[in-house]
Parts: structure tokens; sequence; C-alpha cells
């Protein structure tokens, strides 16, 4: 009994189906990241207003990149998100059409 394998385009629309959906977690493990330092961060100005208010200004500096970092990571999730719907037909509903 021989293997039968996918078309080569199914094949293609798979790989990119895989590829996106690492840098989806890649995006995902960025954000969780950046969760991190932004709550690290408000630690830190929070005591700032109670002891030093002029000398840890420069956190909210960090905390606004850090906010749209998220803010593009998200994007950029949404964007692969429908990347990833629009792939899935063709790379794993072919099979079905196949059969």
């Amino acid at each position: 009994m021989a293997i039968t394998y996918p078309a080569d385009e199914t094949l293609l629309a798979r790989g990119k189906y895989s590829t996106l959906g690492r840098e989806r977690n890649e995006q995902i493990e960025r954000i969780q990241k950046l969760s991190t330092t932004m709550m690290n961060c408000l630690t830190v100005a929070l005591l700032g207003v109670q002891e030093a208010p002029t000398e840890k200004r420069e956190f909210l500096t960090h905390l606004r990149t850090c906010l749209g970092n998220y803010e593009n990571a998200w994007n950029r999730i949404d964007e692969l998100n429908a990347e990833r719907d629009a792939l899935h037909g063709e790379a794993w509903d072919a099979e079905k059409v196949d059969a």
C-alpha cells in the first residue's frame, strides 16, 4: 500500500500556516514580557510618587513605550490570526475534497 501525500500547494499552505502560528506565539510571549515590565514600572512609579516623584518620572516614559509596543504586538496577532484563518481551508480542508 503506497503512502499518498497531499498536493504541493496543500503542503506549502500548511508550512505557511505553521510559520504564522510560530510568529503568533512569539508575539504572545512578547506581550507577556511587556506585561511584566509594565507591572514592574507601575510598582516603581507608585513608590516614586510616595518617595521622590520627580526622580521616578522616567518610568512614565518607559510605560508609554511599553504600552505602544504592547498595542503593536496585539495588532500583529490580529493580522496573523486573519492570515491563518484564510489559509486554514487551503491547508487542512483540502484533504476532505481529495477523499
